[in-house]
């Protein structure tokens, strides 16, 4: 079975960290970007089925990086999952208009990623 492959952004590496062992343990095969110019330079490079992103980074926000990422044909269907410790009712509205199929709340609780990576991507395969 070849592994899926998920695209990690977050200016935190840290929480990059964490995450990569989530996906992996998943059974994704993980590339990691810290910004969002990186992660719509790596976007275009990869053939990822997931997109996580961070949408409070510096420079390019990952609402934007989702707006560049969702404008490409590649990626006009990749499923985009938001990561935000912002919770307004407009910041989320403001997500899905970027693009964002779904969205997981900080601090990221991996069993509510992982139901929303299931609802986006199919089952599991750890």
């Amino acid at each position: 079975m070849t592994k899926q492959t998920v695209l990690v952004v977050d200016d935190d590496a840290d929480i990059r960290v964490f995450l990569k062992i989530n996906f992996e343990s998943w059974g994704f095969e993980v590339v990691t970007a810290e910004d969002g110019a990186e992660a719509a330079a790596s976007a275009a490079d990869i053939d990822a089925d997931l997109i996580l992103l961070d949408m409070n980074m510096p420079s390019v926000s990952g609402f934007e990086a989702a707006r560049q990422i969702r404008a490409t044909e590649k990626h006009s269907k990749t499923p985009i999952i938001a990561v935000t410790a912002h919770t307004s009712t407009g910041d989320r509205d403001e997500a899905y208009q970027a693009g964002c199929d779904a969205i997981v709340t900080k601090p990221i609780d991996p069993q509510k990623l992982s139901q929303a990576v299931t609802d986006l991507t199919g089952p599991l395969h750890p």
